[in-house]
């Protein structure tokens, strides 16, 4: 076995541990195992896929990406088992670190080119394994902050399916982009300045890519702090009518409270005075007031 293959490739596939370690950031509140076990349960599934895959690649010579590719769609499934979100939100965010994570790719390739110049991305340099796998690394240093402290406020509340996958959609765009502009052969980095325009206009697409992400971020923020503000207006109209309800409630049963009073006090004088007559008068008017308060019901259905 050729011990400098099998490194490279090795190296190649590890680049799935950053990748993973950024999926679950933005879905640290919803998943479903702890921290712990989670990271022991990708170790267990990464660790030796890598090798394997390695010694695969090693054995047959087949690309690298000719396997890593069709197994994200399998690492995929095992993401979805780990997290409590929807399916739109879970693919949007496993896609968009796919298409991230395509960037230290690109980079590694003109980084080989320097170093093997006559070589090209089938005889990958351990070297250059190791830089992509370092500038991965870098990269998920970078965006460990707002992936923890930012993007699940957006996760935990945001539930609109289309808005999640209209990002689907954009991140695989660049995934599909990066994917096809892998140099087969790295002479058509020495060709005129492509040498330095190939990496010039990955970071320009990069840089896109990262603007429409804290775009998108910055947008949902106002949709979803407008929606709970409308929410909390209509709370608090609803209050106000119950207070209000309550205050002219309030009003009626003290006025009621004068009127009985002042029944009692007459009652009384009357009593005193012996006028049975009076009495039975005002017992009857009484009465007949309070019958013109009560509410006829029409229906079984007190709602009704």
């Amino acid at each position: 076995m050729d011990m400098n293959k099998f490194l490279s490739a090795l190296l190649q596939f590890l680049i799935l541990l950053p990748g993973a370690v950024s999926c679950y950031l933005p879905a640290k509140n919803r998943m479903k195992y702890s921290p712990a076990k989670t990271a022991v349960l990708c170790l267990a599934v990464i660790l030796p896929y890598s090798v394997a895959a390695a010694s695969l690649c090693t054995l047959f010579s087949v690309g690298v990406n000719l396997l890593l590719l069709p197994s994200l769609v399998l690492f995929f499934f095992i993401y979805r088992r780990t997290v409590d979100l929807a399916l739109s939100c879970t693919l949007a965010i496993y896609v968009g670190v796919c298409a991230i994570e395509t960037f230290p790719v690109q980079f590694s390739y003109s980084f080989d080119a320097i170093l093997h110049p006559e070589s090209g991305a089938a005889g990958f340099s351990p070297e250059a394994a190791l830089f992509r796998l370092g500038l991965s690394a870098l990269l998920l240093a970078a965006f460990v902050y707002p992936a923890t402290h930012h993007f699940p406020w957006t996760v935990d509340r945001l539930n609109f399916p289309k808005i999640w996958y209209s990002t689907v959609a954009l991140s695989s765009v660049f995934l599909i982009l990066n994917v096809l502009a892998v140099p087969l052969s790295y002479s058509t980095l020495h060709a005129g300045r492509m040498q330095w325009l190939f990496p010039l206009f990955e970071a320009g697409s990069f840089t896109v890519l990262v603007a429409i992400y804290t775009l998108f971020y910055r947008s949902t923020n106002i949709i979803l702090e407008h929606a709970e503000l409308r929410e909390r207006t209509r709370i608090f109209e609803m209050q106000s009518r119950q207070y209000r309800a309550l205050q002219e409630h309030m009003r009626q049963t003290a006025r009621l409270r004068h009127d009985f009073r002042h029944s009692v006090r007459l009652l009384a004088s009357l009593a005193e005075k012996g006028d049975t007559d009076s009495i039975r008068a005002h017992l009857a008017e009484y009465e007949s007031s309070l019958l013109e308060n009560v509410r006829l019901n029409y229906c079984a259905n007190a709602v009704l």
